[in-house]
């Protein structure tokens, strides 16, 4: 690629984004093999873990992008967990930046392989894939490799990878090229294996470049974000999801901070605020919840698990605990999946047919799909307590089922949720068989209250979308 294809841009790095992208020792590009007497070329191991906004993603695909253009013909392999992470985050962070320095799409830059490569007129290739079998790529050879959310991914896929950074240098590239393997990460726990090879100072690998940005390091964070986090997170989950850090409560209790504080033996009803009934439909469990939110607190009010029981039958049982508050308008919320049509129709379609035909105004507010469990747990969790020690969630003492979940439950250190019984474990003891869906159908409503923006309403539902 010419250099005056290239508009002359300024990306404003902070120190430790710079420290990412250049902070390579120099000493180490002039080691020299006894064997053969050549200069050897080092590869870069280097992770950037940082708290939410700190810039991680912004900076792995900037990084991506002038190692293409510097280095012509390099072949950088960009994977991460999921498709919907590739597409939805990182590729079009990608493709941000080479707008930003004026390549033109099919001018200066292309896509083929059905979107999963974009090729520079330079030659330089780019590969997004996702790492579900790593194996697939035993015959690719590349420059660079880049690990989108590197927490979500396995030790084994980034062992494996390492192998194959191992693309050969072509004439032009200057003596300073080191193949590079990045990764960018929130926290993933004193258990995971970046804090094994990165950070602990007992297993680390020496060489590896390990950089730590905190939220703020991003000045172009709203002024009221960190402190609006503050509010929302606990303790632990300040230092993790903020301060950008390992913690060591995986694979642990799951709600450390819930305790008798949020438990209340008379739980209050508001009658000018409306009630909200939440759902996680599960053949065995259902668990559904009637709730109230009115200033920034949540009051889980009645639990409703029942074992072996259908949608339609749910409601009866519903029908008779709303009726109990006098009420006949109220908001219908939960898993997203209750909105997958079935023979009979969607879970939400019976419930609201069921209650308009029994003289409800039911309003129904529900996500197109559903958050990532770790994004409401972090929620949930700072309601539950949060870093300045401030309580927003009480529960109803005859919950039991709910503070049965949160007693028991434990960490899932592999994606950050909560770790399921086994079928095994449940024959032994049928009370695992509610681990996770009471949790579930409360923190729908809470992380929907905390993202109204991201939600809206199927245009068919009977009031449409709500704001």
């Amino acid at each position: 690629m010419e250099k005056n294809n290239v508009k002359e841009t300024k990306f404003d790095l902070n120190e430790f984004q710079a420290e990412f992208m250049f902070g390579i020792p120099e000493k180490r590009f002039y080691e020299v093999d006894k064997d053969t007497g050549l200069i050897k070329t080092p590869s870069d191991i280097c992770c950037y873990q940082g708290g939410q906004g700190s810039g991680k993603t912004f900076v792995g695909a900037l990084r991506g992008v002038f190692l293409a253009l510097k280095y012509p013909g390099i072949k950088g392999f960009i994977g991460a967990a999921t498709q919907d992470l590739i597409d939805g985050t990182t590729k079009v962070k990608y493709v941000e930046h080479l707008e930003a320095l004026g390549l033109q799409q099919d001018v200066h830059w292309w896509y083929e392989n059905r979107n999963t490569e974009i090729v520079l007129v330079n030659g330089s290739r780019l590969y997004f894939r996702t790492l579900s079998n790593p194996e697939n790529y035993k015959s690719f050879e590349f420059g660079f490799i880049e690990f989108e959310e590197g927490s979500l991914l396995d030790e084994n896929a980034f062992i494996y990878l390492l192998g194959r950074l191992r693309q050969q240098e072509k004439p032009g590239w200057d003596k300073h090229f080191a193949r590079c393997f990045f990764i960018h990460s929130n926290p993933g726990g004193m258990r995971g294996w970046i804090y094994k090879r990165f950070i602990n100072p007992k297993t680390r690998v020496e060489g590896y470049r390990y950089i730590n940005a905190p939220s703020w390091a991003n000045r172009h964070l709203p002024k009221a974000y960190i402190e609006e986090m503050l509010k929302a997170y606990s303790a632990d989950q300040v230092k993790e999801l903020i301060e950008g850090k390992d913690v060591d409560y995986d694979n642990t209790v799951a709600f450390p901070d819930f305790d008798e504080y949020n438990v209340l033996d008379r739980m209050p009803y508001n009658p000018n605020e409306k009630l909200i009934l939440t759902c996680d439909f599960n053949y065995n469990p259902n668990c559904w919840y009637i709730v109230q939110y009115y200033n920034d607190t949540w009051y889980i009010l009645h639990e409703m698990a029942v074992n072996n029981i259908q949608t339609s039958e749910m409601c009866k049982v519903a029908h008779q605990a709303i009726a109990q508050f006098g009420v006949r308008e109220f908001d219908i919320m939960g898993d997203a999946a209750g909105r997958q049509m079935k023979t009979n129709g969607s879970d939400y379609g019976i419930m609201m047919a069921y209650f308009a035909n029994h003289g409800y105004d039911a309003t129904l507010s529900v996500q197109k799909s559903n958050p990532l469990i770790k994004e409401r747990l972090a929620i949930l969790r700072g309601y539950i307590k949060n870093a300045k020690g401030i309580r927003r969630l009480y529960v109803n003492r005859t919950c039991e089922k709910l503070l049965y979940n949160f007693e028991m439950c434990k960490n899932n250190l592999a994606n950050g949720g909560l770790k399921s019984p086994t079928d095994a474990e449940i024959q032994k003891d049928d009370n695992l068989r509610f681990i996770g869906h009471p949790i579930d159908a409360i923190s729908y409503p809470i992380w929907f209250y905390n993202n109204r923006n991201a939600i809206t309403n199927p245009s068919n539902d009977k009031k449409g979308e709500k704001k």
